[in-house]
């Protein structure tokens, strides 16, 4: 790309593993600014006897040299692996100088995407928590299933049968045991299971505390919409909802048939903008209605 100007610089999206080390330092006043990063890529070479493709391990290094954007790729001496990988040295290609519009760049063109920013710094992940607790539900989840597998149901057993052949089970079956034979059923009857299952759902309130509400199976006590929402019409979601659920809809247009449709699906509708006290009460004046028709005078 720096050699050739018809083609056209674009961006790459780069996963976090491939990105092996960075430095920064201050540039133009900028204290935490790029002067060296190093991707890990993978790159085809020939085979020895030259007739085939291997994919090997390479590595490219951007980076600030005299204030100079530059880049070069450091590879095995012996690209096809003929040497033990643990012997074969890392040698450095060239330094080729990427440019725009003919001229060089003063910074390295790379920015990190962190969870919360576009830092350099290692940050968790806001989701990794509530990650722990699916992988742990998952977990309760195999060890309730395979442990109602084995126990759920009751297990014949026969003491003193007649023979040694194997003994049928059904309705229209019965056994002919000797004179002190006994026969019954095994039912499990721990608390093994009864804890695992308590665990879950330990589990699943967490996870609704971090936020992950797909298994939140308890109503919303009010539903609050805007008809147009800039991902989701309010109106639609409204429908998704139960008619037992209060719903006010909010809507920064005077229109007739915005308003008709709120109706429609029986929802109170409001042209913003609205005062915090009178959305207060009517919020309160739901709740109480809801309350009255639920508890029994």
């Amino acid at each position: 790309m720096a050699r050739s100007p018809l083609i056209r610089a674009y961006w790459v999206l780069l996963p976090a593993e491939n990105i092996t080390n960075w430095r920064t330092a201050r540039v133009h006043g900028d204290p935490e600014a790029l002067v060296q990063v190093v991707l890990k890529e993978m790159t085809s070479v020939p085979t020895p006897d030259g007739f085939g493709r291997l994919d090997v391990t390479a590595y490219r290094e951007l980076a600030l040299v005299d204030g100079i954007y530059q880049q070069r790729v450091w590879t095995r001496s012996d690209p096809a692996l003929v040497v033990s990988t643990t012997e074969t040295p890392w040698t450095p290609g060239e330094w080729v100088t990427p440019t725009r519009r003919g001229t060089p760049f003063n910074f390295i063109p790379l920015t990190f995407v962190g969870p919360t920013g576009v830092t350099s710094d290692v940050q968790k992940p806001p989701l990794e928590d509530l990650a722990q607790l699916v992988l742990d539900h998952y977990l309760h989840s195999a060890d309730l299933g395979w442990g109602l597998f084995l126990t759920a149901l009751p297990t014949p057993w026969v003491s003193g049968a007649k023979g040694t052949g194997p003994l049928k089970i059904g309705s229209s079956i019965a056994w002919d045991l000797e004179k002190d034979g006994r026969a019954g059923m095994l039912e499990f009857t721990g608390a093994g299971l009864g804890a695992i299952a308590a665990a879950m759902a330990a589990k699943e309130k967490q996870m609704a505390v971090l936020g992950g509400r797909v298994l939140r199976d308890e109503a919303p006590d009010l539903l609050i919409a805007d008809v147009r929402l800039g991902a989701f019409n309010g109106l639609q979601l409204i429908a998704t909802g139960t008619a037992r659920i209060p719903t006010i809809v909010v809507s920064g247009f005077d229109d007739a048939v915005l308003q008709a449709d709120a109706k429609a699906f029986g929802a109170e509708y409001l042209v913003k903008p609205v005062s915090a006290a009178a959305l207060l009460e009517l919020i309160e004046q739901k709740l109480a209605d809801a309350t009255r028709r639920v508890v029994p005078s």
